[in-house]
């Protein structure tokens, strides 16, 4: 391994699930028991499925607290500088700068 690089996908793994749990956790409408879980639900040929699990308060307010949810993993990522790439997305990674916003 001396010279090349060694990449842990357990700790990118560790921190989407981490970020998606906690964009769960501080959405409104989204009550902290039962726990919001993430699971990795496949691996495709061209990325990786994962399904959060969080239960919503009141099922009338679904739409809205999915809409602030959404918002929230990607404020989530954008902290945690994990770019949401689709499987469309082309990205030279010659250092050009990242799509994550940034975070202030």
């Amino acid at each position: 391994m001396i010279g090349s690089s060694v990449v842990n996908f357990s700790f990118a793994r560790r921190e989407i699930n981490q970020s998606m749990a906690l964009a769960a956790t501080t959405t409104v409408h989204i009550p902290s028991e039962p726990e919001p879980f993430v699971l990795q639900t496949a691996l495709n040929d061209y990325h990786i499925s994962y399904e959060l699990t969080a239960c919503v308060e009141d099922v009338n307010r679904y739409r809205e607290t999915l809409s602030a949810l959404l918002g929230s993993i990607e404020d989530a990522f954008a902290r945690a500088k994990v770019e949401i790439l689709s499987s469309m997305y082309n990205a030279v990674r010659d250092g050009n700068r990242s799509t994550v916003p940034s975070w202030s």
